[in-house]
């Protein structure tokens, strides 16, 4: 950048002619130029003191007179160029590390908030459906939600004991059970007993055999009990119903090229 900085009015050279131009000239330039940009950056409230106390002329005439190139500038102009690049950097990197910070941060309060107020209605749904099960009022519907809430919230074993009960006491559509299946299926699954979830997730594709869910669940219980062809039918049935589902897609087709290695072997 500096070294394609166009020559400006009131800066004069002289060049010996009995000496030849020294290589490392420009070079030097250019790393004095830098020298006084990192100093502006540093503190934002004196830019124009710093720049002037520097004096930049003066090491370059200095410079010039030591390799007897007769280097002559004129202070007041080089002062103003190089300040005003400075200013001029100094103001953008600010004005972007500051719209980057804002949006930082205008995005982890939003999450942040999100977050709370999630768990605020966990909770208050624990309470409520916690209180009717302790009075013997609750019913099947409301066992199943409290066995969802606690899913959510990561306590598997109290979500599994609410969703057996709501199994046991079940008198809803099928279409319905087949979804408290799926979530204890999914319960069993998350402490790793993958063969509980298995025959739960079954549970769930009998009573209601459009359900991918539970097939790309099933899917991936089988694949956990190392039963790939049963994993690779289970997608193949998620993809009759959705032909499209990318997880069913990705997973049968590396169960189909798994298969085929072994068969060759």
């Amino acid at each position: 950048m500096m070294a394609s900085m166009p020559s400006r009015p009131g800066v004069a050279t002289r060049r010996s002619p009995a000496l030849p131009r020294a290589s490392g000239s420009r070079g030097v330039a250019i790393s004095q130029g830098r020298v006084v940009m990192r100093v502006q950056s540093s503190d934002a409230g004196s830019k124009s003191e710093k720049v002037r106390a520097l004096k930049i002329a003066d090491p370059f005439a200095a410079l010039g007179a030591v390799a007897g190139l007769g280097w002559a500038f004129d202070a007041s102009a080089s002062e103003q160029v190089f300040g005003e690049i400075a200013l001029g950097l100094d103001t953008g990197v600010q004005l972007l590390y500051l719209g980057a910070l804002l949006t930082l941060l205008a995005g982890g309060s939003f999450l942040v908030v999100r977050q709370v107020l999630v768990r605020r209605e966990l909770e208050n749904t624990a309470k409520d459906m916690g209180e009717k099960v302790r009075s013997g009022r609750a019913v099947s519907e409301e066992y199943f939600e409290l066995g969802v809430v606690m899913l959510r919230k990561k306590s598997f074993t109290q979500a599994i004991s609410n969703l057996e009960m709501a199994l046991s006491s079940w008198d809803g559509e099928p279409e319905e059970k087949a979804q408290a299946y799926n979530a204890l299926g999914y319960a069993y699954f998350q402490q790793e007993k993958y063969e509980k979830a298995v025959v739960e997730y079954k549970q769930a594709v009998e009573l209601q055999p459009g359900y991918v869910t539970a097939w790309n669940n099933l899917g991936n219980a089988y694949e956990k009990v190392k039963q790939p062809e049963q994993a690779l039918e289970a997608y193949q049935e998620t993809l009759t119903y959705a032909p499209d589902n990318e997880i069913a897609k990705q997973r049968a087709d590396m169960l189909t090229r798994r298969l085929t290695r072994l068969q060759r072997m």
